[in-house]
């Protein structure tokens, strides 16, 4: 039976309602909107809005993209796949509204940051959206609950997350701006932004049409990626008192690697285990061929964070030991001049069963070097070189000596003879390599 996905244009005094109660899972990323976006989008509100000399009905409509939903027909909870940044942000901007307001309006706009509780009836509030576990007090006190801007902006930066500093930069913004405006062109603000200002609301009741859905949709938003479903896959099957450990995990890698590399990571995971191109989609490979090979725990342990360290030493050229370290670092600087990436999982590979044995670090990423620098220099397409690397991932996986004259590492004599045909020739006219050779030639003779 097909999975119903609804879709519908809400306006945001529907949106932030009763019908629907908004949880940001543990698998999405933190909030991360800064002030561009922030200013990007009061702006164009504004611009919307106009002068003050036509009524709020007759100014122009301002379309805020789409949101995806997990979220079931007869209830109001709701998961936020994609659209969090947005949701998030129009929170603070309510907050702030609300902060500038007189009394009445503020508590109208109350209304849609919370429902209210009924003490007699032992009803507490219910939060329109609840962010991401770890900051999610945070945003309650500061943002949700009445009169605690000023405290806000008080704190100190340097004690807050990321996405904390986010919400306090942010706010501190919108602050500054709708100060700027007297209070009847905030009122008409108000009633512009709840009345005027739409979102197409995508709903569906389970994770794989949520993420068909999201990858066709190009939402304003900061996209998804394929890390953000592994997370919630993987987490989601560890023991429920080990999740925030695993979490907490997880999340610092992505912090220290930075979010697009962290993406480029799982690329990288998916070539070492599969040591050949994409044959479906990203996330059915991971789910049918690399996921079930270790418990989640596992995974997280004995791949995810040694792959993730080791790729943070080879983006960086940061290696640290007491021999060879320079020698090591100079070799992985001139690799990260390659016109690919597709020699980083080879690298990660023997880097992560190596990392202490810098002797052997020196040996293979001289070798890694020339092999990518060959490779780059007779310009083998994608297909030859994922060949090649795969070859070379199973031998560093069976221990396979890489120095044998048969080795993939090792380039073959007729290989060495087009590479010293093509250094012969008119190097000066291909734009790809001519730099990487020049340069590195300047730094063979210094």
């Amino acid at each position: 039976m097909p999975v119903a996905i609804h879709a519908i244009e809400k306006a945001l005094c529907k949106v932030f309602s009763d019908d629907f109660a908004f949880s940001i899972p543990a698998y999405q990323r933190p909030y991360a909107w800064t002030k561009d976006q922030a200013s990007e989008l009061l702006t164009d509100l504004l611009s919307f809005l106009g002068d003050g000399s036509e009524a709020v009905t007759d100014a122009n409509p301002y379309f805020l993209g789409s949101i995806v939903l997990i979220k079931g027909e007869d209830a109001p909870e709701a998961d936020v796949v994609d659209g969090q940044q947005r949701l998030t942000t129009l929170t603070i901007l309510l907050s702030v509204l609300r902060s500038l307001a007189n009394s009445e309006s503020a508590s109208e706009i109350t209304d849609y940051i919370y429902q209210r509780g009924k003490r007699l009836e032992g009803k507490e509030n219910r939060y329109r959206l609840k962010i991401r576990p770890r900051d999610e007090d945070f945003f309650r006190h500061y943002i949700q609950d009445e009169n605690k801007l000023d405290e806000l902006l008080k704190l100190d930066t340097s004690q807050l997350t990321d996405s904390q500093r986010n919400i306090q930069i942010n706010a501190s913004y919108f602050l500054h701006e709708l100060k700027l405006r007297s209070s009847q062109e905030r009122d008409r603000f108000s009633h512009y932004l709840m009345i005027c200002c739409f979102l197409v609301v995508v709903s569906t009741p389970d994770l794989d049409s949520a993420y068909r859905i999201f990858s066709i949709l190009n939402a304003r938003g900061l996209n998804l990626s394929l890390s953000d479903f592994l997370k919630s896959e993987v987490i989601g099957a560890i023991d429920k008192s080990q999740q925030d450990k695993y979490t907490r995990i997880w999340e610092t890698e992505e912090e220290d690697l930075g979010r697009e590399t962290f993406q480029e990571l799982f690329a990288h995971i998916r070539m070492i285990d599969r040591k050949a191109k994409l044959s479906e989609t990203a996330l059915n490979e991971f789910r049918k061929h690399i996921l079930p090979k270790k418990e989640p725990e596992k995974f997280i342990n004995e791949i995810l964070k040694p792959y993730s360290d080791a790729l943070e030493i080879i983006k960086t050229a940061n290696y640290q030991s007491d021999k060879d370290a320079k020698v090591v670092n100079s070799l992985l600087r001139w690799l990260n001049q390659i016109n690919n990436v597709d020699w980083i999982p080879p690298a990660i590979l023997y880097f992560s069963k190596n990392s202490h044995y810098p002797e052997k670090l020196k040996r293979f990423f001289t070798g890694l070097e020339r092999l990518a620098a060959g490779l780059m220099i007779l310009r083998a397409d994608i297909n030859d070189r994922i060949r090649r690397y795969g070859k070379l991932l199973t031998a560093i996986e069976g221990d396979i000596d890489l120095y044998a004259f048969e080795s993939p590492l090792q380039l073959t004599p007729e290989e060495i003879n087009r590479i010293i045909k093509t250094l012969d020739g008119d190097l000066y006219l291909i734009h790809r390599i001519r730099q990487y050779v020049l340069l590195r030639l300047d730094s063979s003779l210094a």
